[in-house]
């Protein structure tokens, strides 16, 4: 499967130690929406995301979700997209 590669800040606004998706995201088996506010030590699909900030997330989109599979530890070079 190939995997679109978006920078965190791309799928998800940090301010005051929360996260809070751009759009909906699907991560695991839960779908968050632009609403939904995530604070540290919040485990979603059994990942703190809070963990994830600054870093490239794996997604693909479905039905105008982005369905997160992974994040990548360092930074990942791609095309524009």
């Amino acid at each position: 499967m190939e995997y679109l590669v978006y920078n965190f800040n791309e799928v998800f606004d940090f301010s005051n130690g929360r996260i809070t998706p751009k759009q909906q995201v699907r991560i695991g088996s839960i779908t968050l929406g632009p609403k939904a506010s995530i604070g540290s030590g919040v485990a979603i699909g059994g990942l703190n995301i809070t963990d994830f900030v600054g870093k490239d997330v794996a997604v693909t989109e479905e039905d105008g979700i982005l369905v997160i599979h992974g994040f990548y530890n360092q930074p990942v070079q791609t095309v524009n997209h």
